[in-house]
């Protein structure tokens, strides 16, 4: 579990470090997790999100699947680009962005494997 760490520096008196209010656990994930779902959503295979195919709905489940890998795996965003076909960590960046402006922007596909994807990981943390 992680805590919260507050540093405090005033003149004469040393820096010290307290440990603030547990925080909630967060689910964790393994990345195969995460394609898997994505698999059983989006109808696309661990392979094609890996892959370098471009269209659309396809780059769109791969946005969404680094998004989520980002948010529930732990991982850096090089890893997570590895893990992606060996995408660089800026792709990720961006991918990240996308889903996060698209989900601004209330739209309805990407709200609702949003949604799909929560739901998911919700039932595979009380089957865990």
């Amino acid at each position: 579990m992680k805590r919260v760490i507050h540093y405090f520096a005033a003149p004469g008196i040393p820096i010290e470090i307290r440990l603030g209010k547990s925080v909630t656990p967060k689910t964790i994930l393994l990345p195969d997790v995460i394609l898997s779902i994505m698999e059983n959503i989006t109808g696309f295979t661990t392979e094609q999100l890996k892959g370098k195919d471009r269209h659309l709905e396809i780059a769109n489940a791969r946005h969404i699947t680094a998004y989520f890998m980002l948010a529930y795996c732990d991982l850096t965003l090089k890893r997570v680009g590895e893990i992606l076909g060996g995408r660089d960590h800026s792709t990720v960046l961006s991918s990240k962005h996308a889903v996060e402006n698209l989900l601004a922007s209330h739209d309805g596909r990407t709200t609702g494997t949003y949604n799909s994807v929560i739901t998911s990981i919700k039932e595979h943390g009380r089957n865990s």
